[in-house]
């Protein structure tokens, strides 16, 4: 009995200790094994240039205008007008740009005067080609301009003046890229705008700085 016990032990121990061999053998991966590799990281894709020739660019601005009257040659005291202008430009080449603002309004009112300005502008810009998001840029301007006046009297009647006449100035500020296709721009104008009469002999008009804000789309 006791050396049945004993071959019984014996047996068990060397089960164990095969057992336990194989257990620690080097297991060897197979490309079925292989760890599946990570995605490559994605890269941030660059921004398409902007301001290359053919392209369009649409868009508009809003702002406020310091406007000092011109009255037979002298100045007078400058107001605040409110301003807004949209604006289309074509690149004849890279960086140069040819636009045209159709519409620009800019209104003056009080409780029994407004002066409305409706200003036609072409311009010549150019503008940088960095690529990097950051677009500084410089125009001229050459435009027409039809000023109404109307006033009311106390009886509610109400009566006006209409001129007209050229304007010149430049424009410039920077265009910041925010999306592939859309741009952000802040700038500072200066206009000089004369509206004489057949029988003025001295300039009549008014001279505008005026700072806006813009938005506008690279086609």
């Amino acid at each position: 009995m006791k050396s049945f016990i004993i071959r019984t032990l014996a047996s068990v121990a060397a089960a164990v200790v095969f057992a336990t061999a194989t257990l620690a053998q080097p297991v060897e991966l197979t490309d079925e094994h292989s760890p599946t590799p990570l995605p490559e990281e994605t890269t941030k894709q660059p921004r398409p240039a902007f301001a290359k020739k053919g392209s369009v660019e649409l868009g508009g601005s809003i702002g406020y205008s310091s406007t000092t009257d011109v009255s037979n040659g002298k100045t007078g005291d400058g107001v605040s007008t409110f301003l807004i202008a949209p604006q289309l430009g074509y690149f004849v080449g890279d960086g140069i740009e040819i636009g045209l603002n159709p519409l620009s309004i800019a209104v003056l009112s009080s409780d029994n005067f407004s002066l409305t300005t409706v200003h036609s502008l072409m311009s010549f810009a150019y503008n940088g080609t960095s690529g990097e998001g950051v677009h500084p840029f410089i125009e001229g301007l050459l435009g027409f301009a039809i000023q109404q006046e109307s006033y009311k009297s106390a009886f509610g009647s109400s009566s006006g003046n209409t001129r007209s006449g050229l304007s010149f100035g430049g424009r410039g500020g920077v265009k910041f890229q925010v999306a592939r296709a859309a741009l952000l721009n802040a700038s500072l104008q200066y206009l000089q705008v004369t509206l004489n009469d057949d029988n003025d002999d001295e300039r009549n008009g008014y001279n505008a700085l005026a700072f806006a804000m813009g938005f506008s789309v690279s086609l």
